[in-house]
C-alpha cells in the first residue's frame, strides 16, 4: 500500500421508505497523502440531505469523514481486538450418543 497520512471513510447506507435500514452499511476506506487532500474531497462524497433514489421504495445515503492514519489504524485495532476470538466456552460439551436397540456400533 502507498504511503498515506490521512483516510477517508465512505459510508454507505441504504434505507427504505419507512426509515428502515436494508442490512448493514457498507464501508470504504481510501488512503489520501494528507489530511487537506482528504478534506477536499469529502464534498464530492457526501449526498444531499434527500439522499440518491435507488428504487420506488429504497433511498441511498453516503457521508465521508477523514481520520488520521494513527486514529484509523487505532480504530482498526480496536475492532480486530473486539472480533478475536474467545476461549471456546460456546462449544457443546461431549456427549454419549445414544444407539437405539437392535443397532450395531461400527
Amino acid at each position: 500500500m502507498p504511503d498515506f497520512n490521512a483516510v477517508m471513510i465512505i459510508g454507505h447506507f441504504v434505507v427504505s421508505v419507512f426509515n428502515v435500514p436494508l442490512g448493514q452499511p457498507l464501508y470504504q476506506f481510501v488512503p489520501f497523502p494528507n489530511m487537506e487532500i482528504c478534506q477536499e474531497h469529502t464534498q464530492y462524497q457526501a449526498t444531499p440531505p434527500t439522499g440518491h433514489q435507488m428504487s420506488l421504495e429504497y433511498k441511498m445515503y453516503k457521508n465521508a469523514q477523514c481520520v488520521t492514519r494513527e486514529e484509523f489504524e487505532a480504530q482498526m485495532n480496536a475492532q480486530r481486538q473486539q472480533q478475536a476470538p474467545t476461549a471456546p466456552q460456546d462449544i457443546l460439551p461431549e456427549t454419549t450418543p445414544i444407539i437405539p436397540k437392535g443397532w450395531e456400533e461400527k
